[in-house]
């Protein structure tokens, strides 16, 4: 299992189109927008089935082509408001199963102030 991603990890995988960083329970925190610099052709990220203890409002800032994210069953405490912002080309979003308490943390996002998404996921969300 992976256990951090450090700053710049992917710096040269520019080509690369689909992430699957799923079920690597000792990711706690995805801190600084540079862990995916390099990844601006990226298209579809996974992160379901970790253990996030934090996510920066920067963290998603360098992936600007990104169409889809999955953050199902991740989150065991909180992410930074509005992180989701500067995924402009965000069309589907999975955030189920999540312990969450305040959606309108992704006001933005669930505004759909970019037009982009068209799938958004947010089933089994006990707060």
């Amino acid at each position: 299992q992976i256990q951090s991603i450090e700053e710049n990890s992917f710096i040269d995988l520019i080509n690369l189109r689909s992430l699957n960083l799923s079920n690597n329970t000792q990711i706690k925190e995805l801190k600084q927008k540079s862990i995916f610099t390099g990844l601006q052709n990226l298209n579809k990220l996974n992160i379901s089935n970790n253990n996030l203890k934090l996510v920066e409002i920067d963290a998603f800032d360098c992936l600007v082509n990104l169409k889809e994210l999955d953050l199902s069953t991740s989150f065991s405490s909180k992410f930074l408001k509005n992180c989701f912002d500067n995924i402009k080309s965000l069309e589907k979003l999975k955030f189920d199963f999540n312990s969450i308490k305040e959606i309108n943390k992704c006001q933005n996002l669930l505004n759909n102030q970019s037009g982009s998404l068209k799938e958004l996921e947010i089933k089994n969300t006990p707060g």
